[in-house]
């Protein structure tokens, strides 16, 4: 898969003794690769290489292709000649070299484990830096995702199906690509096409589930490759073939029974597609590192570095981006954050702070302001962002009324600056939506007691707030991922009802969601739906303004709610004498969307307020 070999270097015993490697000149860009020999030359099945140093900056370019794999199992214990010399290397790496070994000519490669001297911290930094380079200049990329079984061969036919069946909905759509199939409604998460095809959704997802796909590194090395080939045994397919498959699956076909149930609905289609999307168009590291919950990377750095060589060449690299083994996971990250919001005005990554506790503050050194990316793929299971497209206050590049940026050069390196608005303070919280998800029927039983809560919370004026609750309860976004309406209201007082009758409604086994549907089912379930989608490990606030807002779990009464320079979203501080704590995003509403911009307008007449974030 690239370079996970830097991940596991400390744990990893030295496995090329007998090979000696030529320094490498940094400034002349160099890289070593790896010539395989004709399997026809090897002996006892033993593949025979040679290994030679090259510069990037050669002209003409040197011809060598990349190998993508998943490292997996470390272990030194599989024999490769290379030049002459027999080395060990992890059985992954033994396995890709000979998938991709020709018959009868040589093949030249690049692959992490034999190419990079693995017991020299200081190469493998220096080396990192430069893979934006070798996967760009390569001539293509090799992935290997494994072995065959019975259930690839019959995803890979599927594949094959849904490469028909794309072609078939492009020309219903009179379009020519499935970029423009996709964003055809300039919205495409509006978009939920019935799946009119048989699948085997259980080896598609088996598919989908193999390591290679969940793997930080695979985002660029497929990005900046000029092609990517997978093989998988004897199986060989173009991989933007199965890249298309896991856009079509999840993004046009996004609500159909394929993802709600049983169907294919795991972290590898969802890093798939994401690939897809930055293959299909420009993202920010800010933006890309904001999906990073969607992969794997054992070294959690790599969450970082792993994204460099999409946007930066070697000489380019920001200092604070700089890869470095030597440095604290803490600091990598918070250098990271600090660099998207001080130079790149770019505020996204904010919505992945998760705290664990709102005692988690005292714990350790670890600035408010700075997600744990490394904990967000299991340790926050059901905790969802809220949505992306409530203004375009970020994407005209406007800041917020009355706000000027500030640089920190003269704070401590925890201590992010941030200007804003104090727009309004927490007085009553509901009970979080906290979910028993071993127990049956738990989700229903705690979505009835937290909406109880809810009510509690916002009496005695409940009816004249239930337009206002409506929409908070599912941040002022539907389903459907369209702004809410006044249908919402009515579909809330649905869903109450329905509620009051009965003691189980599995209202998630609805897969349809028509927003046009009289059905009363069909409107409490899609309710029903996006409000666990937002207000899972959250709770209802009101403010001192009678404002009603979806704040984290951890905030308590006291608590202020500010918009700051270039945040879609308001965040939630917490004062801590001179300075604050960052809570996370909220929704509050009536300060959301564009047209309620003059809210915020008369709010930020009080004046700017600098905040010293730790």
């Amino acid at each position: 898969m690239g370079l996970l070999s830097v991940i596991k270097a400390q744990a990893l015993k030295p496995f090329t003794a007998d090979l000696r490697y030529q320094a490498l000149n940094e400034s002349n860009r160099e890289i070593r690769v790896l010539e395989i020999l004709p399997r026809s030359e090897g002996k006892n099945g033993t593949l025979a290489c040679s290994l030679r140093v090259i510069s990037l900056k050669s002209v003409p370019r040197p011809q060598y292709e990349t190998i993508s794999y998943t490292w997996g199992d470390p272990t030194p214990c599989h024999r490769l000649v290379v030049n002459a010399q027999t080395v060990l290397v992890p059985a992954s790496a033994k396995l890709a070299l000979q998938c991709v070994a020709l018959e009868d000519r040589p093949r030249t490669v690049w692959i992490d484990a034999v190419c990079i001297n693995q017991n020299d911290r200081a190469e493998r930094a220096s080396q990192v830096a430069l893979m934006g380079q070798v996967y760009s200049q390569s001539t293509g990329n090799l992935v290997y995702l494994g072995e065959s079984d019975e259930a690839t061969t019959r995803a890979f036919s599927n594949l094959g199906s849904i490469t028909i069946a794309i072609k078939r909905d492009m020309a219903a759509e009179n379009v020519e690509t499935l970029l423009e199939l996709i964003y055809c409604h300039d919205k495409f998460q509006t978009i939920s096409k019935p799946l009119a095809l048989d699948l085997s959704t259980y080896c598609l997802d088996m598919l989908f589930r193999r390591p290679w796909f969940r793997r930080v590194w695979i985002i660029q090395e497929v990005v900046l490759a000029p092609k990517s080939h997978c093989y998988c045994g004897k199986l060989q397919i173009d991989l933007q073939e199965i890249l298309d498959a896991a856009a079509w699956l999840k993004i046009w076909h996004r609500l159909t029974s394929i993802r709600i149930g049983a169907g294919v609905d795991n972290d590898g289609l969802e890093a798939a597609a994401s690939i897809w999307q930055s293959c299909s168009g420009k993202r920010s590291m800010a933006d890309m590192l904001s999906h990073s919950n969607e992969v794997h990377a054992s070294d959690p750095r790599d969450r970082v570095f792993g994204l460099l060589g999409m946007l930066y060449s070697d000489a380019k690299i920001p200092d604070l981006l700089r890869p470095s083994y030597d440095k604290p996971l803490k600091d990598v990250y918070r250098d990271a954050m600090r660099h998207f919001v001080e130079v790149d005005n770019d505020t996204r990554p904010f919505a992945l702070l998760r705290h664990k506790d709102d005692e988690q503050f005292g714990v350790d050194d670890w600035p408010s302001w700075v997600p744990r990316f490394h904990f967000l793929h299991g340790q926050f299971e059901g905790y969802s962002s809220l949505s992306k497209i409530y203004n375009t206050r970020y994407k005209q590049g406007k800041s917020v009324a009355g706000t000027t940026p500030r640089a920190s050069t003269s704070l401590n390196s925890n201590t992010l600056p941030l200007p804003g608005i104090n727009v309004d303070g927490i007085v009553k919280l509901s009970d979080s939506l906290d979910i028993r998800i071993w127990v049956v029927g738990g989700e229903y039983q705690d979505t009835v007691k937290f909406l109880e809560s809810v009510t509690n919370t916002v009496s005695p004026d409940i009816d004249a707030n239930s337009a206002q609750l409506a929409r908070t309860l599912i941040a002022g976004v539907s389903l459907l991922i369209e702004r809410s309406t006044t249908r919402d209201e009515e579909d809330l007082l649905i869903l109450r009802e329905i509620m009051k009758g009965h003691n189980y409604v599995d209202f998630k086994s609805r897969v349809e969601c028509d927003r046009k549907s009289q059905d009363k089912l069909v409107r409490a379930s899609c309710y029903y739906r996006a409000m666990l989608t937002v207000c899972r490990d959250r709770k209802v606030a009101v403010t001192a303004s009678g404002h009603l807002g979806l704040v984290p779990e951890e905030c308590r009464e006291g608590d202020i709610i500010v918009i700051t320079q270039n945040c879609i979203k308001p965040l939630v501080l917490r004062s801590m004498d001179s300075e604050h704590k960052m809570l996370g995003e909220c929704y509050l509403d009536g300060f959301m969307w564009e047209d309620e911009r003059v809210r915020l307008d008369q709010r930020s007449k009080r004046g700017q307020v600098d905040f010293r974030i730790t």
